[in-house]
């Protein structure tokens, strides 16, 4: 279904518009008389329409007077709120690109795939509905090219989250997407794995999607952060932000390992072997990168990485703890990923990727491999997490020396061991890690999950007290 918005205060003018967009295949039409009326579709149900088109001449709410100034303010109004969406403006204006020019409507949005931008605003006169239609029906055109790509799914998908998918198919050209879902963070931000094929079966391309929220910056790993100083083979490079024409809705593509890469949790259950050389290899890279020494700082400031120090206060108070904001503690700080669990890092037969640098940061070095070697036991997707014969007191004995029977996470227990500074660090990162999986519904509602982080952050308090 194709969906338009018409605001204009004069019945003839609407049928007229309604008309055009009709022939060029929005089959649902929707009106405002007004600039109220306009507002109050943008805040209830402006996703739903994938065009709208503004009159400038036109009253602020019924009775009053229709003013060019009116249909100016609502435009822009309109372009705060929806900044992913084609607009028509109706204007008595000859010079087009002049009005255009006056309220900076210069801006293009991306409609279907790479070659589909657009002009965001298209200025219009009233006796132009032969152009409307054309226009309009140039829109219908590309995304029922997005439609039609086929998508096979393991969860459901909402439309928008479709569509967001298989616009990144053309990007490479594709008429076929799998996708498959990642556990991922638990901030309810999607992470996809996608493979992508043409019509002829042939696989022409493999990424990693995860959706953001509207207006969230790109990361650039490759310029900052922990890929300024990783080893390029290990991070995955951003490739596209698809955008347009979604509800608000946005996904950044990233490269994936290789064609059949999968999360390092899969790995481990199915090769755990090879799960332990990506880790040891992960880790090496990363510990040669590392050029800092150690200094001391408060244990407030510690934790931040993780959670912000009076959220910290407030967990522990619940649970019966309590921590003095200045223990000093001595860590040794780098460039972290900053989430680096094992859904985070993918393995295929020639290497790993690290994917999704949203949380990165300057922290302890040993941030990413506590958060490593905690998410096996106490992240929703991790191998260990719904073994009911792990006990949080088993993990004491773990960070406190005690061999693990899984070699993988004895190689990451092992780079733990490297990395920390001493055990303040090593227990600061854990109560830090501990209080933030806290916070997230999947993690509390696990008896045992619950059960091994009370243990664990009891513990911290105790150690980080001495």
């Amino acid at each position: 279904m194709r969906t338009a918005l018409v605001v204009d205060d004069e019945y003839e003018s609407r049928q007229l518009a309604a008309l055009a967009l009709q022939q060029a295949g929005f089959n649902n039409i929707r009106f405002a008389q007004n600039r109220s009326e306009a507002i109050a579709y943008s805040q209830d149900a402006m996703d739903e329409f994938d065009l709208v088109v503004v009159d400038r001449n036109l009253p602020d709410g019924p009775g009053d007077t229709p003013a060019q100034t009116t249909g100016d303010l609502l435009l822009v109004e309109l372009l705060e709120r929806v900044r992913d969406r084609p607009f028509v403006v109706f204007t008595g204006w000859d010079d087009s690109p002049l009005y255009q020019t006056v309220l900076g409507l210069t801006s293009r949005i991306s409609v279907g795939g790479p070659e589909d931008s657009i002009q965001q605003v298209t200025v219009l006169r009233k006796d132009q509905s032969v152009e409307l239609a054309a226009w309009a029906r140039s829109i219908c055109q590309i995304l029922d090219r997005v439609d039609a790509i086929e998508i096979d799914t393991d969860q459901p998908l909402s439309h928008f989250r479709s569509r967001l998918l298989r616009k990144a198919a053309l990007h490479y050209d594709g008429t076929h997407i799998k996708v498959r879902e990642l556990s991922g963070g638990r901030s309810g931000e999607s992470v996809w794995r996608c493979d992508v094929r043409d019509s002829a079966g042939r696989r022409t391309g493999t990424f990693i999607a995860k959706e953001r929220a509207p207006g969230a910056p790109l990361t650039r790993t490759t310029l900052a952060g922990i890929g300024a100083i990783a080893p390029s083979r290990l991070v995955a490079g951003h490739i596209a932000r698809i955008e347009g024409v979604s509800g608000r809705r946005v996904i950044d593509i990233y490269q994936a390992a290789g064609i059949d890469s999968q999360a390092l949790f899969e790995i481990a259950g199915s090769d755990p072997g090879r799960a332990s050389e990506c880790v040891r290899d992960m880790a090496s890279a990363l510990e040669d990168a590392h050029t800092t020494t150690a200094s001391s700082i408060p244990i407030s400031e510690a934790m931040e990485v993780f959670l912000p120090w009076a959220e910290a206060e407030e967990r522990l108070r619940e649970l019966g703890l309590g921590l003095q904001a200045g223990i000093m503690v001595s860590v040794a700080r780098e460039h972290q990923h900053g989430d680096l669990h094992g859904e985070n890092v993918l393995v295929d037969g020639a290497g790993i990727a690290i994917i999704d640098f949203d949380r990165q940061c300057v922290a302890s070095r040993v941030v990413d491999p506590i958060t490593l070697l905690l998410s096996w036991f106490l992240h929703p997707g991790g191998p260990a997490f719904a073994d009911i014969n792990i006990s949080g007191q088993d993990l004491v004995m773990l960070l406190d020396g005690t061999p693990a029977g899984d070699p993988c996470v004895e190689e990451i227990r092992l780079w733990v061991k490297r990395e920390k500074q001493g055990d303040r660090d090593l227990w600061a990162a854990v109560m830090g890690y501990s209080l933030r999986q806290l916070r997230y519904h999947e993690v509390g509602q696990s008896q045992v999950a619950r059960e091994r982080l009370t243990t664990l952050i009891s513990e911290a308090v105790v150690r980080l007290a001495r």
